[in-house]
């Protein structure tokens, strides 16, 4: 029964009340009337006792009255009641509809937000395509020839101490195999930037140089710091083999990637990152919009039009944002080499080698040295316990080394 038909009933009620008092001021007149009759006709003994009579009746009319009257309180008061119950009705009604107009637009918004990343997704694969094409077309196969077995084996000997590597979920629209250097410092893929080969072609060839250089050295770590996802291995230095792929990750099941997302609050403070940023929902409406969520902002750091790379929230920049994510990451690669290490020196026994994409230039591993220094994970700028290696070349050595007991076929060999 709604509101409307309980009005109506104690309405109905109190109108057959109205009525009924009504009939009983009828009824008391026509007793005054015959009172009237029988006092004249009667004697004085009779009077009297009609008097008594006339006087109980009145007091009982009385009493009928009152309790008309109190019910007629009552009534309006469940009228008052039911008028503003039906006020509140009609208020939650409309709060209501705005809630779920809002809904409605957020619900736009977010389609709106998905559209427009598939389709910045499709823009930046289209890119990657073309790329890859024009670097393939650029590969010289004669050159392949010149590769002898003795330079494979050489190769293989001294990239046996290699980290195992954590290969960017966006790797293959973005970079192809560039060059790998054998012992006589020929080239199997010839590179698409010559200025960035100067700078990055010695790695292989000096990885063992380095270690010996740095006597200190205890545990070498990999790090992946990818567009979507990043991970990191890591190793003691005489046990090469046993290289431990990261896959514990604060409230996420075994994965041996997180998602490189980060949530500020409204004081640009990092709030929760990696794949609890995605997933956290917060309790309350009003504390949900004090919070923001940044995601692929390393796409500012590489070759990408200004047009397709992300929008930043206001008092953010690409910059804090990457020593932000190496700083929280910095913190579980510290807290798992304490695990199995406790007495490591950080900042003096490990290695920490960070795999860039083929495409950066100098000054973009200046920065990325820069935001590692200011993330915490090293102690000078210089330090030589930070290398860089590009995704391509830490690919081509993860796969010497998983073949190194498989036959391989070369271009040019006779079977």
């Amino acid at each position: 029964m709604n509101l409307l038909e309980k009005f109506e009933k104690l309405n109905n009620k109190l109108t057959n009340l109205l009525e009924e008092n009504k009939e009983i001021k009828q009824h008391y007149k026509n007793l005054q009337e015959e009172y009237q009759e029988l006092k004249e006709k009667l004697d004085e003994r009779d009077y009297k006792n009609l008097q008594e009579e006339n006087k109980e009746l009145k007091l009982r009319l009385e009493e009928r009255n009152k309790q008309c009257q109190q019910h007629i309180l009552n009534l309006k008061k469940q009228k008052n009641e039911q008028l503003e119950l039906k006020r509140q009705y009609k208020s939650l009604r409309e709060e209501n509809k705005k809630l779920r107009e809002n809904l409605n637009e957020k619900e736009n918004q977010f389609q709106q937000h998905v559209r427009n990343l598939e389709k910045q997704k499709n823009e930046q694969l289209e890119i990657f395509s073309k790329n890859l094409e024009k670097t393939l077309e650029k590969f010289e196969l004669d050159e392949l020839n010149e590769v002898n077995e003795n330079d494979i084996k050489n190769l293989e000997v001294k990239t046996k101490f290699t980290i195992s590597p954590l290969i960017d979920d966006d790797i293959k629209d973005k970079e192809f195999i560039q060059s790998i250097e054998d012992s006589s410092g020929s080239v199997l893929f010839p590179s698409k930037d010559k200025g960035n080969q100067t700078h990055r072609s010695g790695y292989l060839h000096s990885e063992n140089k380095l270690l010996r250089n740095c006597s200190d050295i205890r545990v070498v770590v990999g790090l992946d710091f990818g567009t979507t996802y990043s991970g990191f291995s890591f190793c003691y230095v005489t046990n090469p083999k046993e290289i431990i792929t990261n896959d514990q990750w604060f409230g996420e099941f075994i994965s041996f990637k997180t998602n490189t997302v980060l949530q500020y609050d409204e004081n640009n403070e990092v709030k929760s990152w990696g794949l609890p940023a995605l997933t956290e929902k917060p309790g309350r409406r009003k504390s949900s919009s004090n919070k923001i969520r940044v995601e692929l902002f390393k796409l500012h750091l590489g070759k990408l039009p200004d047009n397709l790379k992300p929008h930043l929230p206001d008092g953010l920049n690409y910059k804090k944002t990457i020593i932000d994510y190496l700083r929280e990451i910095g913190e579980v690669i510290k807290n798992r080499i304490g695990q199995h290490w406790p007495t490591i020196d950080f900042f003096k026994q490990v290695l920490l080698v960070l795999t860039v994409p083929a495409e950066y230039s100098n000054k973009e591993i200046a920065l990325m040295r820069d935001c590692v220094y200011n993330a915490g994970l090293i102690e000078k700028k210089c330090s030589k316990n930070l290398q860089f290696t590009t995704e391509p070349e830490a690919v081509a050595i993860y796969c010497l080394n998983d073949m190194e007991n498989d036959e391989i076929l070369t271009i040019g060999c006779r079977l």
